[in-house]
């Protein structure tokens, strides 16, 4: 059974893989280029029906990760003077218990502060451009535009990649032109 949706053509492939989850929330996923078909997964995209695939860069946002941390340190000090008023037997613990709040809530800050920006594969069709794919994996991504725009001309190419996506990748991006804003993610 098919279904088209937006120049994407839905088939159930069975050689699809489920993406697996690493340990920070990313997710490995296969992509194949072959028969014409670019498959991300489960989907299948028409290489007759691509007039460009290009990547776009994006940046995190630091004001909504800053935010967050200031919440978490607050809540660390509320935490210290309300363990200043408890008995001194439960003091020492309330006071571990901020410390390691802060200590948490900095390192998360540094995690997230540091992280790299990432590559969307967008994918622009006669129904206008689709970011498909999000990955930091910038020579992977390359890789994959270049074989996309070869196997266009050339139905005998084929090949198999295995991309780390960056988490959050479920929010398809759609750009509805050249002049569009390119976003930062949170």
């Amino acid at each position: 059974m098919r279904r088209v949706e937006a120049q994407r053509l839905i088939i159930d492939d069975p050689a699809s893989n489920d993406a697996k989850r690493d340990s920070v929330g990313n997710t490995s996923v296969t992509v194949r280029v072959e028969e014409q078909i670019l498959w991300i997964d489960g989907a299948a995209y028409p290489l007759q029906n691509i007039a460009r695939a290009e990547l776009i860069p994006w940046k995190y946002r630091k004001t909504p990760v800053i935010m967050s941390t200031l919440k978490w340190i607050v809540g660390a000090v509320a935490l210290y003077f309300v363990a200043d008023m408890l008995p001194p037997d439960t003091r020492s613990l309330a006071v571990t218990a901020a410390w390691i709040v802060l200590g948490a809530a900095l390192v998360r800050a540094a995690v997230k502060l540091r992280r790299s920006p990432f590559l969307t594969l967008a994918l622009q069709t006669s129904a206008g451009s689709s970011g498909v794919l999000q990955s930091e994996d910038a020579t992977s991504m390359r890789e994959l535009v270049n074989t996309i725009m070869k196997a266009i001309n050339n139905p005998a190419i084929s090949q198999v990649f295995n991309i780390q996506t960056v988490e959050g990748n479920n929010n398809i991006v759609n750009s509805p032109g050249a002049n569009a804003r390119q976003p930062e993610m949170g």
